[in-house]
């Protein structure tokens, strides 16, 4: 018995003009309300990685591109593979007809059975919710459209998430402490001597300074700060600091702000997302990588989808293709420049216009 966990969603819409046939019965397609044997939480992963800006910057990106690709499933819902995969590894769509039209419903949870190595006759038990309840169903693999990002040979039943490395790791703990460091007070300390005090008297009033309430204020506290070690001390002290407040609260070091930087930009690689996409590189560079992510991973993706819907929805591979030509807009100088050459070498212009991806499918 293998799991794939999935993030809660709003139901999709239906997708509009498929004509197809069923390969699952509907009396096959058992519903009920969830019992006590299924998990009543969602399984949401504990690493902080998932909660980064740079894995939400990757699955916003990808979400993007993929709902751009015209062909069989609505936007929104190549939207949400997008995410998924980004976030989850995997991303499971519930084929339902049960209202006449085809549907598209995002699992957050589904378990799966099978002793078959053909996922099309694995059985899946998943999760689906609605504002005012819960309920699982339990289909075919036929039933469902599956696609995975990665997955392990021992387990090919579950995604694996481009950021399951220690590189991400890495990224949440540091996001995480400094989340935490940031919530630390903050303010400014301006040393007042008393000739009156001894250092005992110092420490109890430094002691009973409520830090937490100063939320960016200045406080002033008996005693004058030493420079050479940030202690409270008495007597004279170091007369440039008398009235030189000290500010108190989340002051990251430098060499941390570049390292983290730098292993946002090796997590955001590892979801197959040039860096020069979300920095502030010349254009020239950002549009070349962004040719590269639509070429190099945006369509093999697609691809890798068509054939899920061949196999789930019985869609010739024309049916299941997806046009991505709007992904191109980024590139018209170079195809524009490349017609001019094809041209020029004794192509006629409807040749030409089709071997520099001019020309837009009907």
């Amino acid at each position: 018995e293998g799991s794939a966990g999935l993030r809660g969603a709003v139901p999709a819409a239906p997708s509009e003009g498929l004509v197809m046939k069923w390969p699952w019965k509907r009396e096959a397609v058992q519903t009920g309300n969830r019992d006590a044997s299924f998990p009543r939480t969602i399984p949401y992963l504990t690493e902080d990685a998932i909660r980064t800006s740079a894995l939400e910057t990757a699955a916003g990106i990808w979400a993007n591109a993929l709902a751009s690709a015209a062909g069989p499933l609505p936007s929104h819902v190549l939207a949400f593979i997008g995410r998924e995969l980004i976030l989850r590894g995997q991303a499971i769509l519930y084929l339902d007809t049960s209202m006449g039209r085809l549907r598209f419903v995002p699992v957050w949870y589904a378990d799966v059975d099978g002793s078959s190595p053909f996922p099309e006759t694995w059985t899946y038990r998943l999760n689906v919710t609605s504002p005012d309840a819960s309920e699982y169903v339990r289909v075919s693999g036929a039933g469902v459209v599956h696609l995975l990002w990665a997955c392990d040979p021992v387990q090919p039943w579950k995604g694996i998430p481009p950021w399951r490395t220690e590189t991400a790791s890495t990224l949440g703990s540091m996001e995480g402490r400094l989340h935490r460091e940031s919530a630390t007070p903050f303010g400014y300390l301006l040393p007042a001597l008393d000739s009156t005090m001894n250092e005992d008297d110092v420490r109890e009033t430094a002691n009973t300074l409520n830090l937490g309430s100063l939320n960016g204020r200045l406080a002033s506290v008996q005693g004058s700060i030493d420079s050479s070690g940030g202690e409270m001390v008495t007597g004279q002290g170091n007369p440039q600091q008398r009235f030189t407040p000290t500010r108190l609260g989340f002051d990251p070091p430098q060499p941390l702000i570049q390292l983290r930087k730098d292993v946002e930009r090796s997590v955001l690689s590892c979801c197959q997302i040039p860096p020069s996409l979300t920095t502030d590189a010349d254009g020239t560079s950002q549009r070349e990588s962004y040719r590269r992510f639509v070429v190099a991973s945006v369509e093999p993706l697609l691809k890798r989808l068509s054939d899920e819907l061949v196999l789930k929805l019985d869609l010739t591979p024309a049916q299941a293709a997806f046009d991505v030509h709007s992904l191109h807009g980024h590139d018209i100088a170079g195809r524009a420049k490349a017609f001019q050459v094809l041209v020029a070498g004794g192509k006629s212009a409807e040749e030409a216009s089709r071997l520099a991806g001019l020309m837009v499918p009907d």
